[in-house]
């Protein structure tokens, strides 16, 4: 069941009056203004007792309602700028999502960007207070171990190779990872043709 809608004191007035014209019945205009005839006639009857005293503390004022309308265009404006800008960020991770409202939090208000991309203002805040994780940082020390190893063999060797170049200097990783922080830096060994 939808919510009782609520009328301000000046659309009652108006609706009223629009009855004082020739030939028109309540049942004509309350179908025009979408509202029930019996809820036009109850208007009537108020303002045939007291002028003066009718619609008092009902609905709300145009310039209430107004402001109210700005504000929610001026939101929905702000919403649809950030989702142009943001792209295709909806179907990635959480992570993801929070660095997209790091990087344009300058320009748009933080909590507008975690509804858009539905994902909590408190996660954002968690997100953007916690340092790097043990394994990124350990990831990071890796890469550069890879990179020393990789100039070092003018990049001529690939992900196998280094895996075990690092497993004989006593790192301890697996081949899989070397290989996927090799692809995410961008390094890759050359192939050499068999003789």
């Amino acid at each position: 069941m939808g919510a009782r809608r609520k009328f301000s004191a000046e659309y009652k007035r108006e609706a009223v009056a629009m009855l004082e014209a020739p030939g028109v019945t309540v049942s004509q205009i309350a179908a025009d203004l979408g509202i029930g005839a019996n809820v036009l006639g109850g208007w009537c009857r108020e303002m045939r007792q007291e002028p003066k005293q009718a619609f008092v503390g009902n609905g709300r004022s145009r310039d209430e309602e107004m402001s109210q309308l700005r504000r929610e265009l001026a939101w929905v404006t702000k919403a649809a700028g950030f989702v142009a800008r943001s792209g295709s960020v909806l179907r990635e991770s959480a992570a993801m999502k929070y660095r997209m409202i790091d990087r344009c939090r300058n320009v748009f208000p933080i909590r507008l960007m975690c509804r858009c991309l539905r994902v909590s203002a408190s996660g954002y805040y968690g997100w953007a207070a916690r340092g790097p994780s043990a394994r990124s940082q350990e990831n990071a020390r890796l890469l550069t171990r890879i990179r020393q190893l990789q100039t070092d063999s003018d990049g001529v060797i690939g992900s196998p190779q280094l895996w075990e170049d690092l497993r004989d200097t006593g790192e301890r990783c697996g081949r899989h990872r070397v290989a996927r922080l090799m692809r995410r830096a961008g390094l890759r060994g050359i192939l050499q043709r068999r003789r």
